[in-house]
Parts: C-alpha cells; structure tokens; sequence
C-alpha cells in the first residue's frame, strides 16, 4: 500500500483504549519521571563544570545583571527575560555562580520540551527520554555555554517548547493548550530575537503544510492566534536588521568561521533533514515543518555575518529533535542514529574529559 494512502483530513476517532492512553499521557511512569529529571539534573551538573570563556557575551551579560541589581530596569533594547533571570540568580549566589546557573537551566531545561513531543511523535516514552539526552548532549550546546550566549540558551528552550506546544495543538487542539502555546511566543519573543525568527519561520512552515495537504481547521487557528506577531515582523526586522548585515550581497561564508569538529555534526543535521523530508512530505507537518527549519539555519549559517551565522548553526540540534523523534515511531528509519552517535554523543561526552581531545 502506498504510504500516502494513509492519510486523513479529520482526526480518527478514539477507541476506548486510545481514550485511556490519553487520559493517562499526562501521568508518566514513575521510573520515566525518575530519568527525565535525572537527565536533567546530570546535564545541569555538567554544565556548571564547563570553564566559561570570558568573552563579550560574558562582559555584557554580567553588566546586565549589575544594572538590574542597582537600578531595577534594563535598556529597552534588551530582552528582559533572560536578564531578570540572571539578577535574581547573582542576587542569590553572586556573580559567577549565578551565571553558571544560568547557563546550566538553559542547557538543561531543553531536555523537558523534548521530551514532550518526541513523545507525541514516536508515542513512546523511551524514544523521548533518549531525545531529551540528545537535546542536552550535544556539542553545540556545549559550546554555547562555553562562549556564555545565554540568550540563545534559554531562547533555544522556549522556541523547543513552542514548536512541542504548536504540535500538541494540532493534534489535540484545546483552549489550555493555545494560551500556553501563546505563552510561550511572548516568552521567546523577548528572551531571543534569532530564536523568535526561527520560530516564527517553523509557524509559518507548519501552516502553509497544514493548509496544503487539507489539515481541519484547528491546525491553522495557532497561525491565527499569532497573527499580530506576524505583523510584528516588519517592525523587528527593521530594527534587527543590522544582525543579518551580510546577506546581501550573498557571500559563501562556510569554510571561514566553522570549527573542524563541527562538519560531522552539522552532516549529521543536513542528513537528517533531508531523510525526513523524504519520508514524512504531505504526512505530518510537524516533522516536515522541522526538516524545513534546519536546512533554512544551515543556509542562514552560510549566508550571514560570522557572529549570526555561528549562533544559527548552534540552534541546527532544536528541529533535529523533532527530526530524529519521527525515525523512531515503528517502522522508522534507524539509519540516522548511527550518524548521531558518531557526530554529536562522544564529542559532547569528549568535552567533558579532563585534558580531553576537543
């Protein structure tokens, strides 16, 4: 039978077994409780042993901090989010510890949201508590502590959370679900201005793919929902537009400002993408959606100004989440996990060996 004989245009109708399996998905078994949050608390752990940089980003994030602490307010140009966050924890714990925990729920935190839908999409608890492992050891990750972007740290959990809200909408769709889902938006929104880009490029791609393959109306209501910040975007743009100076004229950028180490990892994504595009186009947006945002980082990441770029391709492990989880529903594709662990888990895992090779 061919694959896309299966699909419909209404949700199917719940049996009494799938009713109980929906009531029941929000009491998870409490050994998957116990690793979920174990992962979480490791990589926190891990990250708060990670020997930051003290770059720009370091200088800037801590001056921040200092000015909330001494004045009670920011510049308006600066996402208030992030850096309310951070004073309350340099209040708490002082300048370095503070920032170290900053970084360390940012790079933690993201296990949680990927969890979520990766086990919406493979409808497996397993499958998700090994996305949140992957969500929280990966060398861009890694390097995005290292170098202290605790913006597009914390920015990278809310834009993983929305794509896993959005998600949950379209299956289920529920008023619950949209304020949340609105909740979040405004979160990224001022946590994160690349991040709130990408996300809003994911809402698009999921709805124009939720419209063309004939989805019901309550797939595109989020698209509604979100609609002034869509008209947002012309007014963020030209005042953000100085980030991505560089793209036009177009220059090929690629082999001046990426590392060795990252070419496995950044192959690992592309094949990914494209594998899941192959297998899941007019099936499921969300995948799709996802396989769409990632090649759209990587060709941002070749295209934009070093700084931009680096930070784009730092965020190419978010739709990888949602990418990887689909290869793991029954029937899946295996083939790219032996990609992923020869590119993202022993490098990350390097990182951490005292006098490692990375």
């Amino acid at each position: 039978m061919d694959r896309h004989q299966n699909q419909h245009t209404g949700p199917t109708p719940l049996t009494g077994d799938a009713l109980m399996r929906r009531k029941g998905e929000s009491m998870l078994r409490p050994r998957t409780r116990f690793l979920l949050a174990l992962i979480i608390l490791v990589s926190f752990l891990l990250t708060l042993n990670v020997e930051v940089v003290e770059t720009s980003d370091y200088s800037h994030n801590l001056f921040l901090a200092r000015t909330i602490l001494e004045t009670g307010r920011i510049p308006p140009q600066e996402p208030p989010v992030v850096f309310y966050l951070l004073a309350a924890l340099v209040k708490i714990f002082g300048e370095i510890k503070g920032l170290q925990a900053a970084l360390g729920i940012g790079a933690s935190l993201v296990a949680l949201p990927a969890f979520l839908v990766a086990r919406k999409l493979s409808d497996s608890e397993e499958a998700g508590l090994l996305m949140a492992a992957v969500a929280v050891m990966n060398p861009f990750s890694y390097y995005l502590v290292r170098y202290c972007v605790l913006k597009n740290l914390i920015g990278n959990v809310f834009l993983l959370g929305g794509m896993a809200l959005l998600h949950r909408q379209t299956e289920e769709g529920s008023c619950r679900n949209m304020v949340q889902l609105a909740g979040m938006s405004v979160l990224l929104m001022f946590t994160h201005v690349i991040s709130f880009y990408t996300y809003l490029a994911y809402l698009a791609t999921h709805t124009i793919h939720s419209f063309l393959n004939g989805k019901p109306l309550k797939v595109i209501l989020p698209a509604l929902a979100f609609a002034p910040f869509l008209l947002a975007v012309p007014l963020l743009v030209n005042n953000d537009l100085n980030l991505f100076t560089g793209v036009f004229p177009l220059v090929f950028n690629f082999p001046r400002f990426v590392e060795a180490w990252t070419y496995v990892p950044v192959a690992t994504s592309l094949y990914v993408a494209l594998a899941t595009l192959y297998q899941e186009w007019n099936l499921r947006p969300a995948p799709t959606a996802a396989a769409l945002t990632a090649l759209v980082l990587h060709a941002g990441s070749w295209i934009t100004k070093h700084g931009i770029g680096v930070r784009l391709m730092y965020m190419a492990y978010i739709p990888l989440v949602l990418t990887l989880a689909t290869h793991l529903k029954p029937g899946g594709d295996r083939r790219p996990w032996i990609f992923l662990a020869a590119a993202y888990i022993p490098q990350y895992l390097a990182h951490h060996i005292p006098g490692g090779w990375l």
